[in-house]
């Protein structure tokens, strides 16, 4: 699916379906109809239903997104051994704007975005037959689709533009320390004729925050970890926040998920067997993965790419040997890699879940409350409240058996949240956030990027470049 952002806005008139008849189904089935149209009740349930489908491809949660932000960094590298060229690119950090698999993460979530759309202007809008459903009803299905649209914005802007508070305007036009640089094109019509220039960072984040916090007084019922729920509205709201350096809204937003007493931090041997749980207590938000259903990654999946064996055809990403001697030998994090045939790191994160069908099906995991923990933590040091900060620290490493730390400071706070959120697309942000240089010394390709610098981004793809006339000029400088 290479296509500019103006086709993908013809193509989301063809919107995604759900083959579900029942509101509370706990597995967010699909498929995309030619004829659906959103003029009732049921038929904008089964299209917010579908939305979460495109989620699970390859060419986002799938793989990309999770990898791309790892591979690029420190802590996944290529193996020498399993060579499919896969990640080759973002690897050596040599990404070009005409090839790789990088190109389907502008495309697909602009047309989730307009797929999205649809759903929210529509009941917007009134235009529809209620049939029998409630005004509750009416407004979940807004919130949902409020949340993937968001999910959707936000990932686009830390993907193709650089952190809120870059100062450089060389790498990024018109930066003044408060996302006033190049962010992404904000969408919320479907609208084939129009060709739109890139939103500033921060009316990308604007957007973004502004659909989370309609949708979070909206959302009424819980339908699972597998669709958007108040929690999960709330998570997604701390992250946003911790990546604007908000620190007082990301540590509210932080703090109600944590105190809603619904998520556990896993301990023991669970710590592990978590990861292949169906859904698992410290999830908030997951991606489900069923081999039956569209968008499923099969062999481009993260098993087929992290794990080896005769049933994964690929292999080709494993763990640096830095990434794995970070961690003390009483950590229970530790227990989730292990040393290959031939003598390379893989990660268990990414083994089968408990009732898979397919190898490659593993739920994945979009928001886990152990990053609400190290945002509080980031939160309350940024507010200065040091002592709040490090119980919440302290509680997530007694959870992975380490005893308390007795100082909390950003550098401490930077390492956990690399152990701990190790190979789940959070690496490459995280040095941004930080303001660090990204230290590869298992790359001789690219050893060392040093921040600020156009390699922390993707480039645009030469085809948006190409055919949308208001962002021709607007290519990530250094591409």
């Amino acid at each position: 699916m290479k296509r500019n952002i103006t086709y993908i806005l013809i193509l989301s008139v063809l919107i995604f379906y759900s083959c579900s008849e029942d509101f509370l189904n706990t597995e967010p089935t699909d498929a995309i109809s030619n004829s659906i149209a959103l003029n009732n009740y049921t038929n904008l349930s089964k299209a917010t239903n579908g939305l979460y489908a495109p989620l699970r491809s390859s060419d986002y949660y799938g793989a990309y997104m999770q990898i791309a932000p790892e591979v690029m960094a420190d802590n996944v590298k290529r193996s020498t051994v399993k060579n499919s060229s896969r990640y080759v690119q973002e690897f050596d950090l040599s990404i070009a704007p005409s090839v790789g698999y990088w190109s389907g993460l502008w495309e697909l979530p602009y047309y989730i975005i307009s797929a999205s759309n649809n759903v929210i202007n529509k009941i917007i809008s009134g235009e529809f037959d209620q049939e029998k459903a409630s005004d509750e009803e009416i407004n979940q299905l807004l919130s949902e689709a409020l949340f993937i649209r968001a999910l959707c914005h936000f990932d686009l802007c830390r993907l193709f533009a650089h952190h809120y508070t870059i100062q450089d305007q060389s790498l990024a036009p018109g930066a003044d320390g408060n996302g006033g640089h190049w962010g992404v094109p904000v969408i919320t019509i479907t609208d084939v004729t129009i060709f739109p220039a890139r939103n500033s960072v921060n009316e990308v984040y604007k957007q973004v925050i502004s659909d989370l916090r309609k949708a979070e007084k909206m959302v009424i019922f819980d339908k699972g970890k597998n669709f958007a729920n108040q929690n999960s509205i709330r998570a997604l709201l701390a992250r946003v926040y911790h990546y604007r350096e908000n620190a007082d809204s990301a540590l509210y937003y932080s703090e109600l998920v944590i105190n809603s007493g619904e998520y556990p931090l896993a301990e023991g041997e669970d710590v592990v067997n978590y990861w292949v749980q169906e859904e698992g207590d410290e999830t908030i938000f997951q991606v489900y993965s069923n081999s039956n259903e569209n968008y499923f990654p099969g062999n481009e999946s993260l098993n087929s790419l992290f794990n080896i064996g005769t049933e994964y055809p690929y292999s080709d990403l494993v763990i640096t040997e830095e990434l794995l001697g970070l961690f003390d030998s009483s950590d229970e994090r530790l227990n989730l890699y292990e040393r290959d045939e031939n003598n390379e790191i893989r990660t268990k994160k990414f083994l089968p879940k408990e009732s898979y069908v397919s190898v490659y099906e593993n739920n994945i995991k979009i928001l886990r409350v152990a990053e609400m923990y190290l945002i509080s933590a980031e939160a309350n040091l940024g507010l200065g409240n040091n002592d709040d900060g490090l119980d919440r620290l302290n509680e997530l490493l007694n959870a992975r058996g380490l005893p308390d730390a007795s100082n909390l400071t950003k550098s401490l706070i930077l390492a956990e949240r690399r152990k701990e959120l190790a190979c789940e697309g959070h690496r490459l942000f995280d040095l941004a956030i930080a303001n660090e240089d990204n230290v590869r010394p298992e790359n001789n390709a690219t050893p060392l990027v040093n921040y600020p610098g156009h390699r922390y981004i993707l480039p645009i793809p030469v085809r948006e470049i190409e055919r949308n006339e208001n962002i021709t000029d607007q290519q990530n400088p250094g591409y």
